[in-house]
C-alpha cells in the first residue's frame, strides 16, 4: 500500500473510532494494532507487548502518581480549605477580594495538586457558594474558578507537563522552570483583570463589612507557611539541582504526610481513599500513555511521520505559518477533547516538524501548555466548564459559566501570542539554571 494512502487513511480511521465513543486510550491502541497488522502482518504483534511495557516503565513517569498523591492528601485533610480561608482574610477587603482570593488559592493549589479537575472541584465547592452568597456577579465568580483551575496545567508540578515532556523528549525540569514564571504572570493578569473589573463596576461586588484583625491574619499563616514548605521541597530541590522531578515528587509526598500528621489530620481511612483515587487517575493516564506510544510507534515505523515532515518542509510557506496552524489545530481540538488526549494525539506528529523547522522544542512545549490550558475552558466541551457545572448551585447555568470564562480565555490567547513573539519569556529561567 502506498505511503500517502496510509497517511491519509490513518487519521480518518482514528476519527471514526473516536466518534464511536470508544475511550481515547483504546481507540489509539486499536488503530495502532490495525496499522501493524496491515503493514507488517501478525509477525509484528509482539511489538504491542514490548512497546506497552516500555512506555510505562520510564523513571520520569513515577512522578505522576506522586504529584497526584500530594494534592489528594492535602485536599482530603482539609488543609486546602484553611489555605483558602487565609487568602480571604488577607485579600478580602480589596475590590473583588473574594474572587482574587480564589485566584490566589488556585495558584497555590496548582503548585501542589497537578490535576486541573481536582482544583476546579475544590474551588467550586468551597468558593462559589460563598461568592454568590455575598452578591458577586455569577459570571465573574465562575470565571475565576474555571480560569484559576487552568493554572494547574502550567504551574509545576503539573502531571500533564510531565507527560508532555516525556513524549516530546524535553527535560521536565526545564519545562517546569519555563512554566512557573509564565503561570505566575498569567495568574497576576487574571487577578489584575478581576480587580479592575470590580473597581470599575461596583455593582458586581458587595460592600465589604468585615475587617479581619491582624491577629486573625497572622493566624492564617499557620497553614499557608507549611504548604509553602511543601512547594519548596518540590520546586526548590528541582531548580537548585538537588533532585530530579521524580525524586522531588517523592520528597514532596513525604513532606505532605509530615504536615498532615503534624496538624492531626492524618486518618487511615482518608489515606486509603487517597490511594484509591490516585490509582484510578494513574491507571487512566497510563492507559492513554500506552495507546499513544503504540500509535506513535506504528506511525513512525510505517514512515508516516517522516512523510508528513518532508511534505511540510516542501511547502513554500514561512515556518511561522506552520507553527500558527499547529496551534490553531490544538485550539480547535481543545473545544472538543480533554488536554491529555490532545497531547497524545498531536505530540508524536508535531515534534518532528518542530525539529525540521528548527524551532526550540522547549519553547514550543511551553506554547503547547498555554494552549492546552485554554482547552479546559473553551466552549462547548471544556472540561473545567463541566466540572464546575457539576458542583455549582442550581441557579448557575452553563451560560453563566461560559460568559464568565471568556475574559480568561482572551487573557490566555494574548499571553500565548506574547510567548510566541518573544521566546525569552519562556526561556530565560531555564537558561539561567543551565548557566548556574
Amino acid at each position: 500500500m502506498p505511503l500517502w494512502i496510509v497517511a491519509l487513511v490513518t487519521p480518518v480511521i482514528l476519527i471514526v473510532v473516536l466518534a464511536s465513543g470508544l475511550p481515547v486510550a483504546f481507540a489509539l491502541s486499536l488503530v495502532a494494532t490495525i496499522m501493524i497488522l496491515a503493514v507488517w502482518g501478525t509477525e509484528a504483534l509482539p511489538l504491542l507487548a514490548t512497546v506497552s511495557y516500555a512506555s510505562v516503565t520510564s523513571f520520569i513517569l513515577i512522578a505522576v502518581p506522586l504529584f497526584l498523591l500530594i494534592g489528594e492528601n492535602l485536599i482530603k485533610s482539609g488543609i486546602t480549605d484553611k489555605v483558602f480561608d487565609g487568602m480571604e482574610k488577607w485579600l478580602g477587603r480589596v475590590p473583588g477580594g473574594l474572587p482574587i482570593s480564589t485566584l490566589s488559592s488556585a495558584t497555590v493549589f496548582a503548585a501542589i495538586c497537578g490535576f486541573a479537575p481536582a482544583t476546579c472541584t475544590i474551588l467550586g465547592e468551597m468558593a462559589l457558594p460563598e461568592m454568590l452568597k455575598r452578591g458577586y456577579n455569577k459570571g465573574l465568580s465562575c470565571g475565576c474558578i474555571a480560569g484559576g483551575a487552568t493554572l494547574t496545567i502550567l504551574i509545576p508540578p503539573s502531571s500533564l507537563m510531565v507527560i508532555l515532556g516525556y513524549l516530546a523528549e524535553v527535560s521536565v525540569a526545564e519545562l517546569f522552570a519555563a512554566g512557573l514564571p509564565i503561570g505566575i504572570m498569567i495568574a497576576l493578569m487574571y487577578m489584575g483583570y478581576t480587580f479592575v473589573r470590580c473597581l470599575l463596576q461596583p455593582g458586581e461586588r458587595p460592600t465589604v463589612t468585615q475587617r479581619p484583625t491582624w491577629k486573625e491574619r497572622a493566624g492564617a499563616l499557620k497553614y499557608s507557611l507549611p504548604v509553602g514548605a511543601i512547594i519548596f521541597s518540590i520546586l526548590g530541590t528541582i531548580f537548585f539541582g538537588f533532585a530530579s522531578p521524580t525524586e522531588a515528587a517523592a520528597l514532596g509526598f513525604w513532606a505532605t504526610l509530615l504536615v498532615v500528621a503534624l496538624y492531626g489530620q492524618f486518618k487511615l481511612s482518608k489515606f486509603v481513599s487517597t490511594l484509591s483515587m490516585t490509582a484510578q487517575y494513574t491507571a487512566m493516564l497510563f492507559m492513554i500513555v500506552i495507546g499513544a506510544s503504540l500509535f506513535s510507534r506504528a506511525v513512525a515505523y510505517a514512515g508516516i511521520t517522516q512523510w508528513v515532515v518532508s511534505w511540510i518542509a516542501s511547502l513554500e510557506v514561512s515556518p511561522w505559518w506552520v507553527l500558527i496552524g499547529m496551534q490553531l489545530l490544538v485550539l480547535v481540538m481543545g473545544c472538543f477533547m480533554d488536554s491529555a488526549s490532545i497531547v497524545f494525539l498531536t505530540i508524536p506528529f508535531f515534534m518532528p516538524i518542530v525539529g525540521a523547522l528548527q524551532f526550540d522544542p522547549l519553547w514550543f512545549a511551553v506554547i503547547m501548555m498555554i494552549n492546552l490550558e485554554l482547552g479546559t475552558t473553551t466552549p462547548p466541551f471544556g472540561l473545567n466548564l463541566f466540572v464546575l457545572k457539576a458542583v455549582a448551585p442550581p441557579e448557575v447555568s452553563m451560560g453563566d459559566i461560559w460568559r464568565g470564562t471568556l475574559p480568561f480565555v482572551f487573557i490566555d490567547l494574548f499571553f500565548m501570542a506574547l510567548v510566541m513573539a518573544f521566546p525569552q519569556i519562556a526561556l530565560w529561567l531555564p537558561n539561567l539554571i543551565r548557566q548556574s
